[in-house]
């Protein structure tokens, strides 16, 4: 569940919110339905690469995209210089 005094309390309908952590199959479902609930767009991304890769933008994300991830993905993708591969639903 989301955290009582994070981001997604105050966040604005049509937010990204974007899961980069290890979290599990039930903890990825949850999140996803509670923060869709607030009207929040989520999307469950966890990141490869060490340290030394996110320094230099080689991370890989493993993307379970909202509807929205088409429109948002080269967004994404020129911020965190990343690359992207969809991975289907979210968990």
């Amino acid at each position: 569940m989301a955290r009582k005094d994070g981001a997604a309390l105050t966040a604005k309908a049509g937010t990204l919110a974007i899961e980069c952590s290890t979290v599990s199959y039930r903890h990825a479902l949850d999140l996803a339905r509670e923060l869709r609930g607030r009207g929040l767009i989520y999307i469950d991304s966890p990141v490869t690469g060490l340290p030394d890769a996110a320094a230099s933008g080689n991370l890989t994300l493993l993307v379970a995209p909202s509807p929205r991830i088409s429109n948002e993905r080269g967004h994404i993708s020129r911020r965190s210089r990343a690359t992207i591969w969809h991975f289907g639903a979210v968990g």
